[in-house]
């Protein structure tokens, strides 16, 4: 097998998918031998890696008769396909360019990418004689797909609230521990569980029968009792090794899905400190000044891991009333103990375990003083937020103020600005070297065509890149100065990143004959950068979705520029909609499984692969589309011998096919990923701050010097036709 040097840079994306829950697939009627038949003409085929037991079933049911006499056409080259079919009976000829390159026959698959994606089908597919097919179209097997899969997460999320110890927390971490589950299967008559041994396991029944029997000992006995699917138990093997307290037996076959106390810790956190940050996050939002703040998801995490446990003896005063609350302003959360308050009017208040106090004082001047004595009347312990932690996170100023954090940008139109040469092109149009006619300043006008974006029904997705663009602020992300927009075209004023796209330095001549990549350094420093966006992207719960290269600028310091928001999106729990470049596609993102996070994680194994290989990980030049994206499910890729240890590792812990157990997605998120040995020697503080000197530096001759990028001069000219717009389609961009 030979590695392409240069991939088709073609992203690819679906259409959202809209969750119906009245949605119905349809069913069109068949014989036993007909689905027997269709079940195993789809076991070798990627959609099978789609398909539960339960899905396959559906699909089959959905998938409808076409009958095509011989010669006639049943795709033509170039259209965009929508349908994914079978063969009965009868041959189909593959012809590209008029030219015969292959035939199927009874038992084969054709047409799988057209159920993922709007996919120009790259074959003429003809019938031969006369044939027989069974097919089935995207929009019934994306909502099916989806429809099962949120259904069967939303069963067992409830399931896992009504677990006393879990209700309390959020929902993303209620995902989490859904996500980290595992299939386990067991027959009838089998021992599940053994009373008296040490609970590890927790488990939720999907299907079958079990019994509690022998349950507690002595005067303490209890009854037998079964549990059936949505029942759990073992809960209690997650936060402590207490012995079992029953026997568990199969009454019949029984599918479960388990979670192991190791699991648990590794994946969701010390199940003791995720509880008691759950307690602090909820105290804090009862705060007013806390919740009216507005505070980022992010800020609340970071302010929540200052609590400090202090202990109180008995008879001790926190504070007196008359006395200057500096140093004691904070919030105090009780967890044993009991405290007195008396304010000045003589009302006294007991509180004990779960109450809190103090949160009114945070927002006071230090020479305030107290209008309350606090008094503990046992010895005590308190979890303490103190308004000097509170202020390493974030200014008191900010406490009571609903704020906006987006960027204010600049008024500019396209009459004030400088048009030169295209330094890029993109799906929707292209960027072009522009500068301001009055301050001179040079930025990089990203000009999107209105008619395209519409036909591809991406409008909400434009504007949503606007809005997060506006959002965010990083040194080693692209800054969005201005927007407007004409009668056909939507503009993006960006920061002008004048050193050209990692990809060039990645394939540079030196290397372009082997292949090579950059050395171990160079990666790790290019990595390291990455990182520091996505870190920072994360944390505001921004997904980015399309990492690569070619979305990687260099800065005139030598340091990455993360560009094209695209296919960001703001994903607090899951998406379902494909999107991203086929190289660098997470197998949740094929798979319709609902992604976050992870599948940037994902995209950062394959592109520390890429940096140091010259090449990704899944690609080959004669492996096809479709045998790419096994591999990609499967996660199944090979190193070349060059590969250092601690970049064989990294890139393992990256390309994980369960996004759970992925690195970054792990209880320590992105703390794992910059505490591997692959960064060792990295300052990632230093990255940030741009005080490492960066491995390459370009050649720029000016403010103006677009000689690192590659000419598009076929699209100096190449203008679209334009089209009249609608009011109505018009306004699907007001918000822009």
């Amino acid at each position: 097998m030979t590695h392409g040097k240069q991939r088709e840079n073609k992203q690819v994306f679906g259409e959202s998918v809209d969750f119906n829950d009245d949605f119905k697939a349809p069913v069109f009627p068949k014989s036993d031998t007909v689905r027997s038949f269709l079940k195993e003409s789809l076991s070798g085929n990627l959609i099978h890696e789609f398909l539960s037991n339960n899905a396959r079933d559906r699909l089959i049911s959905a998938m409808q008769i076409q009958r095509s006499p011989c010669g006639i056409g049943i795709i033509q080259q170039g259209d965009i396909g929508d349908y994914f079919y079978v063969v009965e009976e009868g041959t189909v000829a593959f012809v590209v360019d008029g030219v015969k390159v292959g035939s199927c026959t009874a038992g084969s698959c054709f047409g799988e990418l057209a159920l993922l994606y709007d996919c120009p089908r790259a074959a003429t597919c003809l019938a031969e004689t006369e044939t027989v097919l069974w097919k089935v179209d995207r929009t019934t097997f994306q909502q099916m797909i989806v429809n099962i899969v949120k259904k069967e997460s939303q069963g067992i999320r409830e399931v896992l609230k009504n677990v006393s110890f879990l209700s309390g927390l959020d929902d993303s971490t209620i995902t989490q521990i859904a996500d980290a589950l595992t299939p386990m299967s067991c027959k009838k008559d089998k021992r599940i569980v053994e009373k008296g041994e040490i609970g590890k396991v927790f488990y939720i029944i999907k299907s079958g029968t079990l019994k509690l029997h022998d349950i507690g000992s002595g005067e303490s006995q209890f009854a037998d009792h079964n549990l059936g699917p949505g029942d759990f138990f073992g809960e209690r093997a997650l936060i402590c090794g207490e012995p079992r307290a029953a026997n568990c037996t199969a009454v019949t076959d029984c599918e479960m899905l388990c979670l192991t106390r190791e699991l648990f810790n590794t994946t969701i956190g010390n199940g003791e400190s995720l509880f008691k940050n759950s307690t602090r996050q909820q105290i804090l939002s009862s705060v007013t000044s806390f919740s009216d703040a507005n505070l980022e998801q992010h800020e609340i995490k970071a302010i929540i891991k200052l609590f400090k446990e202090q202990v109180f003896s008995k008879g001790a005063e926190l504070i007196r009333e008359g006395e200057p609350l500096k140093y004691k302003q904070g919030i105090y959360i009780v967890e044993d103990g009991h405290v007195r308050i008396m304010d000045s009017n003589g009302t006294i208040t007991k509180l004990q375990k779960g109450d809190h106090f103090g949160g009114q004082t945070i927002k006071n001047g230090e020479d305030s003083v107290s209008d309350r004595t606090i008094l503990f009347l046992q010895n005590t312990t308190c979890d303490v937020l103190s308004k000097k932690d509170i202020e390493t996170v974030i200014p008191i100023s900010r406490l009571g103020v609903a704020q906006s954090f987006s960027n204010s940008l600049t008024d500019i139109s396209l009459y004030d600005l400088t048009l030169y040469r295209v330094l890029g092109a993109g799906s929707f149009g292209k960027v072009r070297l522009v500068s301001h006619n009055k301050t001179k300043k040079p930025y990089a006008l990203k000009i999107l065509s209105k008619v395209q974006i519409l036909q591809c029904k991406q409008s909400k997705a434009v504007i949503r890149e606007k809005n997060i663009m506006a959002s965010i602020r990083h040194p080693l992300i692209v800054e969005l100065f201005a927007v407007f927009q004409d009668e056909n075209h939507l503009y993006l004023a960006l920061d002008l990143v004048q050193g050209g796209e990692l990809f060039s330095v990645i394939h540079s001549k030196s290397n372009r004959d082997s292949c090579a990549g950059v050395d171990f350094s160079s990666a790790q420093f290019y990595a390291a950068c990455i990182l520091e966006c996505l870190s920072y992207l994360h944390h505001r719960y921004i997904c980015y979705r399309d990492l690569k290269p070619e979305n990687i600028l260099i800065g005139k310091e030598g340091y990455c520029k993360l560009i094209d928001f695209g296919f960001a999106k703001v994903v607090v729990d899951k998406t379902y909609t494909l999107c991203g470049t086929p190289e660098y596609l997470a197998p949740e993102i094929l798979l319709s499984k609902g992604h976050s996070k992870g599948v940037d994680y994902w995209g950062l194994g394959v592109l520390i692969y890429e940096l140091l290989a010259g090449y990704t990980p899944f690609f080959f030049a004669n492996r096809d589309q479709v045998t790419m994206y096994k591999m990609i499910i499967k996660s199944k890729f090979t190193f070349p011998e060059t590969f250092a240890s601690e970049s064989k590792d990294i890139i393992k812990r990256l390309l994980v096919r369960q996004q759970s157990r992925r690195f970054g997605c792990l209880a320590n998120q992105d703390i794992d990923v910059r505490q591997h040995v692959f960064f060792s020697g990295i300052s990632f503080r230093r990255v940030y701050q741009k005080k490492i000197q960066a491995p390459w530096l370009p050649k720029i001759k000016g403010d103006l010097d677009p000689s690192n990028y590659r000419t598009y001069s076929n699209l100096e000219t190449d203008e679209e036709t334009p089209r009249i717009l609608t009011p109505d389609e018009q306004a699907q961009f007001g918000d822009f």
